[in-house]
């Protein structure tokens, strides 16, 4: 098991600073927005060599909010796949479009798309998981299909149903994305859930790569969470999760990362 964080950029200037320092894995988040990542979808030399010249161990690629179903999904998420494997990262995480028509339909049309771009490249193309009834794939969905899956704690209200997929299909789930659930926000620092996923995870002999994937006001726990995360996994028995308003804070993002 690797433990790492999102660490995300959107423009090729600030990609050297953005990742300056950082001093732990990470799946490297590229620009949320389509139009933004084709502008250097044919760049994707440049970031390699930027991020090999900083010495990022990059455990997988986030690939921008494209549409799987459209007939252009080839040209944001080929350069994606690309990038991965030439970063020797293991997986790329996509998102399950909403669909509101025929959704087995879609579902073959995204099937044969994520197919396509793993042809040629190592790294695999997967599925994060939503638990939204409009979206193309739902976990179990995801499951049955036997596609990669990136399993988001965050993205899922039940706990048991969280447990139960990693117990069910752990053996194809690359990236797990850790994070805890609160009544207004998710995507908080982790908490005790977060340590029962790792622990079963650890007994399962998994050997994916667990990403913290925090809103950016909460990234000053990322240091302090992945260190706590390495002595549960060596065995330490009084690991205590502190909440986040127990910890120093203020306005500014301490790895410049967003």
């Amino acid at each position: 098991m690797r433990l790492g964080a999102r660490v995300g950029f959107d423009t090729l200037d600030e990609l050297p600073g953005r990742f300056q320092g950082v001093d732990f894995p990470v799946e490297l988040a590229l620009p949320y927005n389509v139009g933004k990542f084709l502008k250097m979808a044919d760049r994707v030399d440049e970031i390699r060599d930027v991020l090999q010249e900083v010495g990022v161990d990059v455990l997988s690629v986030h690939a921008p909010q494209g549409n799987l179903l459209v007939r252009a999904y080839d040209r944001w998420a080929e350069p994606a796949m690309r990038l991965a494997d030439a970063l020797g990262a293991r997986a790329v995480t996509f998102h399950p479009n909403r669909n509101r028509t025929d959704r087995l339909a879609a579902q073959a049309t995204a099937r044969e798309h994520l197919a396509a771009i793993q042809r040629d490249v190592g790294a695999l193309a997967a599925v994060e998981t939503f638990g939204g009834r409009q979206r193309v794939f739902h976990p179990e969905e995801i499951v049955d299909l036997g596609l990669p899956m990136v399993l988001d704690t965050a993205h899922l209200d039940d706990n048991d149903r969280i447990l139960g997929l990693i117990r069910r299909y752990h053996r194809n789930i690359p990236t797990v994305h850790l994070s805890a659930r609160g009544e207004a926000e998710h995507h908080l620092p982790i908490d005790g859930f977060c340590l029962e996923v790792v622990g079963l995870l650890r007994d399962l002999d998994w050997a994916g790569g667990v990403i913290l994937e925090y809103l950016p006001w909460h990234h000053y726990r990322v240091r302090s969470d992945l260190a706590l995360l390495r002595a549960f996994l060596d065995g330490e028995t009084d690991v205590r999760v502190p909440p986040p308003d127990d910890c120093y804070r203020d306005d500014e993002d301490h790895w410049g990362f967003q």
